[in-house]
């Protein structure tokens, strides 16, 4: 059987979204990692909520609450209520129509564009916005989690250099744990979402590049073997476990763990895990990549 369309389009992915009941709490939350967060915004009206975000060299973390109930903000509603956490991942598009025909002809179905901004107070103290365009997939065709794709109208208000410096040392998302009954299958309905959609596999699932972070699809029995001392079950969604985040010194991003009293436990070749009660929901895992080996990631 051959494989299915990829999406040349889909360029990896671009940031991820915690959705949390307050935001105060949240930026605090992340504050205590070592996480530079930026200053609220407030979304488009018809969208009807606010954010904080962590940005990174290529990506970022969306911390997001809702304010006023919205169509669009649906889904958000209906996850918030199985608790905090990661439930979403946005990949990067550079053309929402060019998305829209290759996920049709991979057999998956669009609704319409949808274009919003927000506010964007800088460092200088200026005012300005950032603009985005996003197309979601239905969301009965991602059943291991939402993803939707964005295409960045004014990067230059998102990725602001004295936002992109983080006291743990953080320079990007690494890769997102999901849970499946069978990564194998899982992986092959997301792989045509991305235009890089390498997989292989790996012990207790499957790893499926998509040009930027990994997805690592493991089974529940498997991120339980591997999280389970840092409290995996605690996780508010039942797909996206783990976030893990690619640091410079893991030294530096220990410190700042005990100077700011966060508990957290060891993991895999000396990686730092921080419990879903610390990390907004989401197990937050903390590795420390070598130049070379990060600079081949971003590249694909």
């Amino acid at each position: 059987m051959p494989d299915a369309p990829t999406n040349p389009h889909g360029l990896g992915i671009d940031h991820l979204l915690f959705l949390v009941e307050s935001l105060d709490r949240a930026a605090s939350d992340m504050q205590r990692l070592g996480f530079t967060v930026t200053p609220r915004g407030t979304h488009s009206e018809h969208l009807g909520t606010a954010n904080h975000t962590i940005v990174f060299e290529q990506d970022y973390l969306e911390l997001i609450a809702v304010l006023t109930p919205t169509p669009h903000n649906e889904i958000h509603r209906d996850n918030l209520r199985r608790g905090e956490g990661c439930h979403t991942a946005a990949i990067t598009t550079d053309s929402v129509d060019g998305t829209r025909v290759a996920l049709a002809a991979a057999g998956i179905v669009t609704a319409e564009p949808v274009a919003f901004s927000r506010p964007v107070k800088l460092p200088d103290g200026q005012v300005s916005e950032a603009a985005f365009e996003v197309v979601r997939p239905l969301r009965d065709a991602l059943p291991n989690g939402f993803m939707f794709f964005c295409n960045h109208r004014t990067p230059r208000t998102v990725w602001v250099r004295e936002w992109m410096k983080h006291k743990n040392t953080a320079r990007r998302i690494a890769a997102v744990v999901i849970e499946s009954a069978e990564p194998l299958k899982t992986a092959a309905i997301y792989r045509p979402l991305f235009a890089n959609g390498r997989q292989r596999e790996v012990t207790g699932g499957v790893r499926l590049a998509t040009g930027k972070a990994d997805l690592e699809f493991m089974s529940a029995d498997s991120i339980r073997a591997r999280y389970g001392k840092a409290s995996v079950a605690n996780a508010g969604s039942p797909f996206f476990k783990v976030v893990r985040i690619g640091v410079d010194d893991i030294a530096e991003t220990r410190s700042i763990l005990q100077r700011n009293s966060v508990p957290f436990t060891e993991g895999d070749a000396g990686s730092l895990e921080v419990s879903p009660i610390h990390a907004c929901g989401t197990v937050m895992e903390f590795v420390e990549e070598e130049e070379q080996n990060r600079e081949a990631q971003l590249g694909g």
